[in-house]
């Protein structure tokens, strides 16, 4: 609860948003590996600019989902999406990177990097990219109905990074921020405060 109530009075998000966004993502998140802090930080980077907690739940769960190579509409492992990870990679091939950004950490085909640590490199290249390989990246990571949540989690990416500061300093929010209702609350029924 400190950190859904921290996110909530410091981003441009409501607690329910939170709740609402996890409601339709925990789940993939949790089965890709994805830490609660970072399912909150995430889902605050599209929530921010979308304003739409169920959009921003339902794109969550989407990439979470292919990346892993599962179909989004029956959570089984996809033909079609097998290759996604090398797709992925060759769309994000520039100068600067002719290697592509990879899904896989370091070394390694099998084992996944954080999603909060993928999309900040993809982040961290997006302009180098053509106008082309950023609408074929959004559209092979998130699915055509999901592209824009796509771009506002990429394009957004400070907003992730703040999230994550403000849930480190969270710890006793919720109950400080009770404990301040208590008091006006006794306060208006013994005495007048100041």
């Amino acid at each position: 609860m400190d950190n859904i109530n921290a996110l909530g009075n410091n981003m441009a998000l409501s607690n329910q948003d939170i709740v609402e966004g996890m409601e339709r993502s925990a789940a993939a998140l949790a089965a890709v590996g994805s830490s609660y802090e970072d399912a909150f930080a995430m889902f605050s980077g599209i929530q921010e600019v979308l304003q739409n907690a169920e959009k921003s739940g339902t794109a969550l769960r989407s990439v979470a989902l292919r990346i892993r190579s599962f179909d989004e509409s029956t959570e089984e492992y996809s033909d079609d999406l097998k290759n996604i990870t090398g797709e992925l990679a060759d769309l994000t091939k520039t100068a600067e990177h002719s290697q592509g950004i990879s899904i896989f950490k370091e070394g390694s085909t099998t084992e996944f990097k954080s999603l909060v640590d993928y999309f900040g490199e993809i982040s961290s290249i997006w302009s180098e990219m053509s106008q082309k390989q950023q609408n074929d990246y959004l559209i092979k990571a998130f699915g055509r109905t999901q592209a824009q949540a796509g771009s506002a989690l990429i394009q957004n990416y400070s907003a992730i990074t703040k999230s994550l500061e403000v849930m480190e300093n969270a710890a006793g929010s919720s109950d400080k921020e009770m404990e301040t209702v208590r008091s006006k609350q006794n306060c208006s029924y013994v005495q007048k405060c100041a």
